[in-house]
């Protein structure tokens, strides 16, 4: 499961409503996650988030937007994500597109390493119950 790293409280006028913040540096086996290798994650189905989930990529050495990316970010609200028929989705992070998953692709540094952010806006109970947990970032071939 990727690190819990905070969660930003939400306005006084709608105190249901705050971001979940989960944030890892590592893939499944606790190794570096690096911007020449290519990775996978698998989203589960009913993402308990009231609003919507997003993902982003951030470089490791400045925590800002890997610089000249194409593509940093992908959340629930992009109509061209690709979700499977089960609900699941399945988010890659490589310095290319995987072929046929371009709209499902962010991309990484070959030269760095990376960061992943994935936010929960208005984290529903199947969070905070974990009976929905997010797994880890999984390399690719």
């Amino acid at each position: 499961m990727l690190g819990f790293y905070g969660w930003a409280p939400p306005k006084k006028a709608d105190p249901s409503a705050p971001t979940i913040y989960l944030q890892t540096f590592s893939d499944h086996t606790g190794q570096p996650l690096t911007g020449a290798a290519s990775y996978r994650l698998h989203v589960p189905p009913d993402v308990p988030a009231a609003q919507y989930w997003s993902l982003t990529v951030y470089d490791y050495d400045t925590a800002g937007f890997i610089r000249e990316a194409p593509v940093i970010s992908i959340d629930s609200y992009n109509a061209g994500t690709a979700v499977s028929a089960d609900g699941s989705t399945d988010l890659y992070v490589a310095p290319n597109p995987p072929p046929g998953r371009e709209h499902n692709w962010i991309a990484s540094n070959p030269g760095g390493r990376w960061l992943g952010m994935f936010r929960l806006y208005g984290p529903q109970t199947a969070y905070f119950n974990k009976t929905w947990q997010l797994p880890d970032f999984q390399p690719e071939p």
